[in-house]
């Protein structure tokens, strides 16, 4: 199973089994993370929620 936790301390088993979230929704959380530290080329947070607010992102 590979290690999705953002910190890499847990893997996306773990988490899922203590949150009750779904892989799929555990691994768009780390990912979004990972941009919004810099990490990983994509919008962050805050440019996603302008695109929102604007109307272009749909």
């Amino acid at each position: 199973m590979p290690i999705c936790a953002w910190r890499g301390d847990r893997s996306v088993g773990q988490v899922t089994k203590e949150s009750g979230l779904t892989g799929t929704a555990v691994c768009d959380w780390v990912r979004q993370a990972q941009a919004d530290a810099g990490e990983r080329e994509s919008l962050t947070s805050s440019e996603r929620e302008k695109r929102v607010c604007y109307g272009s992102l749909r």
